[in-house]
């Protein structure tokens, strides 16, 4: 096993092209060995090493081979830190910047200007809560203290033990976390009922943690997205909302947020609005979606391009359900034609297929076809930005709106692709109902007289596992509305809005 060759082919075609530049940027020579060698490596059929050297330097010189081999993997090295420095945010590169500065002037006799960075970084740091980092900061003011005229040292040690127990809070949080987000798998796997309030309780008895989450709003935020991860891949929202309205109460009664937690504060009522819509209780979720709403008006820039799209994907997808169909594809126009917002590759794809399927709502066809044509990439590049169930989904839409189109062929092609694409995926439990689902558009796509006879009702009713409609999924019973449209000879819309009203 090549171990370089494995983490060459970790990067994305978009991740080459960076590095190719990356490794460029110096310009000292016009030949790059070291860019042959990364160009072999990244080929599909792996070469025996024997060939690679041969084919770089026409002779057998495995010294020279290994020395670049090294000076390749610094390269990437290099590269990976700088990109997913770039990824952890501007805060924490900027603590990581700073600190690193300062390590380098001590290190070259520069103790004040060293100090003024350390500083620098110490107040990032604080802000974010970064607690782990702060124990690095202090720990290096504490060894060049002698250097630092009217440095502080007791004063310092002092903070440095504080922020010492609040690390450790840290580091005892995240092993709580994970096993509440373990457990809740468990449970959710073998279909047993969840108590999500007395496992969190019980959790944090454990770890000795009822007092940090009590006074620190962002450790109940980390608790309040990692468990609701495990709801989400078990679309399971109905025995999440109760948990995380509570959490949010519990939070503004124990001192609520501060100015520098706007954004927990809004990403926990994000996630509320979010679960209360997927259990089809818009007027709750819209309480929350204004509420944001007048937070993120005198927000900055960076909180609201990081929160403001997500809003308005949602606020348009609640509008939907209160009969504003025009008003939510308006939303959703004004969203992406937004050049204050720089939306992130996932987002304008929602955006762009939510748009889409407004309009399929409205029963204009062509501008549905359109807008979902108007994505410009392939399904491969979507799924790494979105994820293969994002996908799916996606055309499974498709194959819809060629059915509702009379392009039966087209419709029939996409389901065979699908079976294909998502075998696998569909002996999961969670997506057996989909592949049911495929089959029943199928049969419908080939035999439209089928869908009102008696014996495709019987067929359809006997295919599911009916649960309740209020602890239904929104997106499932969306998808099923069409197939009950198609039974009763009346429209998407209509007939989506009567199953969730």
């Amino acid at each position: 096993m090549d171990n370089l060759r494995n983490i060459i082919h970790t990067l994305s075609e978009d991740d080459s092209k960076e590095f190719i530049s990356f490794i460029n940027r110096l310009k000292q020579k016009t030949e790059r060995k070291d860019l042959e060698l990364y160009t072999l490596l990244r080929t599909q059929t792996e070469l025996k090493p024997s060939i690679v050297v041969r084919r770089l330097y026409k002779t057998a010189n495995t010294e020279a081979y290994h020395a670049l081999r090294k000076r390749l993997l610094a390269h990437l090295i290099d590269f990976i830190l700088l990109k997913n420095t770039k990824i952890t945010g501007s805060k924490k590169a900027g603590i990581l910047g700073n600190y690193g500065l300062a390590r380098y002037l001590f290190e070259h006799d520069n103790p004040i200007l060293a100090l003024s960075y350390l500083k620098k970084a110490e107040a990032m740091a604080k802000a974010g809560e970064q607690h782990e980092a702060l124990n690095a900061i202090y720990n290096l003011m504490i060894q060049e203290s002698e250097r630092i005229e009217g440095f502080d040292l007791d004063g310092y040690i002092l903070i440095q033990q504080a922020n010492k127990k609040l690390a450790d809070e840290d580091e005892r949080a995240v092993i709580a976390m994970r096993i509440v987000k373990a457990r809740l798998n468990t449970l959710k796997l073998h279909a047993a009922d969840v108590d999500i309030e007395a496992l969190v309780e019980q959790t944090l008895r454990k770890y000795d943690l009822h007092t940090a989450f009590a006074s620190r709003p962002r450790l109940w935020h980390d608790l309040i997205v990692i468990t609701r991860s495990a709801f989400v891949a078990k679309k399971d929202f109905f025995a999440f909302e109760a948990f995380v309205i509570q959490q949010y109460d519990q939070i503004k009664e124990s001192g609520g947020f501060k100015p520098k937690d706007l954004d927990l504060d809004l990403n926990i009522q994000y996630i509320a609005a979010h679960t209360l819509y997927r259990n089809k209780r818009f007027d709750q979720a819209l309480k929350y979606l204004n509420s944001m709403e007048s937070k993120l008006d005198g927000a900055s820039h960076n909180i609201r391009n990081q929160f403001q799209p997500r809003w308005i994907q949602l606020k348009a997808a609640t509008m939907v359900f209160q009969n504003k169909l025009e008003d939510a594809i308006t939303l959703l126009h004004g969203s992406l034609n937004d050049n204050t917002l720089k939306l992130k590759p996932e987002v304008q794809l929602n955006t762009i297929v939510n748009l889409g399927v407004y309009y399929f709502h409205a029963g204009q066809l062509q501008k549905a076809n359109q807008t979902l044509m108007s994505i410009e990439h392939t399904d491969n590049w979507c799924e790494k930005h979105t994820g293969p169930e994002w996908v799916m989904k996606k055309n499974i839409m498709e194959v819809i709106l060629f059915a509702e189109m009379e392009k039966e062929e087209l419709a029939i092609s996409r389901i065979r692709l699908l079976e294909r694409k998502y075998g696998s995926l569909f002996k999961n439990p969670l997506y057996k109902r989909v592949k049911v689902y495929l089959s029943l558009i199928k049969k419908l796509v080939s035999n439209p007289i089928a869908a009102t006879t008696p014996a495709f009702a019987d067929e359809v009713e006997r295919s599911f596992d009916w649960i309740p409609t209020e602890q239904e999924d929104i997106q499932a019973i969306g998808f099923y509305a069409w197939i009950k449209a198609r039974m009763t000879g009346r429209t998407y819309h209509e007939t989506l809005m009567e199953l969730v009203n």
